[in-house]
């Protein structure tokens, strides 16, 4: 599985991935997993309003968006609820559980979308596109919530690399 971690701007995370863009697409083309965890994630879409003009890996259609300043402090730091659909990476899970989450920027609902946070704004808290998977918040930091997701995307994942 390749994995692309969650920490840095969009503008320079794409910068560092730009040699391997050809093998991410080729890998997301194959169906050979990937997983991206918040910025990892959004540099999967098309573009970001974080960095105007750069280009993201195209993953997942669609453009990051700026969280509203009407949403409360920005960046949002903390834990929120995710409102988790039926997909295998919140298999085990009940009800709406914690994540820990650290940005400024998040994805729209999209086709894509298969679990959302709201704060000002309802927006992608995962994103599913085949072996593709992108969740915006830390599952590093997100406690047993968090391990128990990062078990399901290695067990549904892995089974297909």
């Amino acid at each position: 599985m390749a994995v692309l971690p969650g920490v840095g701007a969009f503008g320079a995370v794409m910068a560092s991935l730009e040699p391997a863009r050809g093998v991410l697409r080729d890998r997301h083309r194959d169906g050979r997993p990937i997983l991206g965890v918040c910025i990892g994630s959004q540099v999967m879409h098309d573009s970001s309003a974080e960095s105007p003009g750069v280009k993201g890996l195209g993953l997942i259609p669609g453009s990051v968006e700026r969280i509203p300043a009407s949403a409360g402090k920005v960046p949002h730091m903390g834990w929120n609820q995710v409102d988790p659909g039926r997909d295998p990476l919140f298999e085990g899970l009940d009800g709406r559980p914690f994540a820990y989450y650290v940005h400024s920027y998040a994805a729209p609902v999209l086709p894509e979308t298969v679990a959302t946070t709201t704060y000002g704004m309802v927006f992608s808290a995962a994103v599913r596109s085949g072996h593709t998977v992108g969740v915006q918040f830390h599952p590093e930091k997100s406690s047993a919530v968090g391990a128990r997701i990062l078990k399901n995307a290695v067990k549904t994942l892995e089974t297909h690399a």
